[in-house]
């Protein structure tokens, strides 16, 4: 299995803006009914940051949480979810190249990121040779980027591993990153985010990195929120 993952935190890529469709209403996970405004979005492309957090990006709330990262989603509430993508859409055929749903959450040092799939991460995801050349991108524009990938020194999965990249981020490695199942869960310091127009996009994808020509899998559509957030 080929594939890289993009929470679009990615180094050898092309900026492209994602464009705003419509609202339109989340479908309900297996536990809920609730249902959030999103925006779809074209997958974006990138290796550099966004200059400015913009209008392609649909606002959404940037709630506290009390998160522990072990890649177990129980202590996420629904009202975490941002954002959902169809199911059933990447562009090649990889295993965990589906993205599904983004969460996100703060506490008063840090902010989480959950991005669940359709189908457990490939270890095979590495920034390496073919059939190695995939990544999951985590891009908090403008602030940075990292590109997550399975290491195999590590025997863990590592954001800026094996050459994946990443820019803004002091925050990388497997420290700061819990794998389990379908969910993939990592925090960011939030000392550490800056922001221009008090925003931050977030732009999150599986990428085959290394093909020519570059290759986005599938991608979350892009939202934004307002930086810094509120109280805890």
């Amino acid at each position: 299995m080929k594939a890289w993952i993009l929470v679009f935190l990615t180094a050898c890529s092309r900026g492209v803006a994602p464009e705003m469709a419509g609202e339109s209403d989340l479908p309900s996970t297996d536990d809920s009914d609730v249902d959030t405004a999103v925006v779809d979005s074209e997958p974006l492309d990138t290796d550099l940051p966004l200059d400015t957090a913009t209008a392609d990006c649909e606002i959404v709330s940037l709630l506290a949480g009390n998160i522990t990262l072990d890649g177990i989603g129980s202590d996420w509430g629904d009202a975490h979810r941002v954002a959902v993508d169809d199911i059933g859409d990447p562009l090649l055929d990889y295993t965990g190249g589906d993205l599904s749903t983004l969460y996100l959450a703060h506490d008063s040092t840090w902010l989480y990121i959950r991005l669940d799939v359709t189908e457990s991460p490939s270890t095979q995801f590495s920034n390496g040779p073919a059939p190695m050349d995939g990544r999951y991108t985590f891009n908090l524009a403008p602030f940075g980027w990292a590109g997550l990938v399975y290491s195999y020194a590590d025997a863990a999965w590592s954001l800026g591993a094996n050459g994946a990249g990443g820019a803004g981020l002091s925050l990388l490695g497997p420290t700061a990153v819990a794998v389990s199942g379908t969910t993939i869960e990592l925090k960011v310091l939030k000392d550490d985010i800056e922001a221009e127009n008090g925003y931050i996009n977030f732009h999150v994808s599986m990428e085959n990195c290394c093909s020519d020509p570059w290759i986005t899998v599938d991608a979350m559509p892009c939202v934004s929120v307002a930086w810094p957030p509120g109280p805890t």
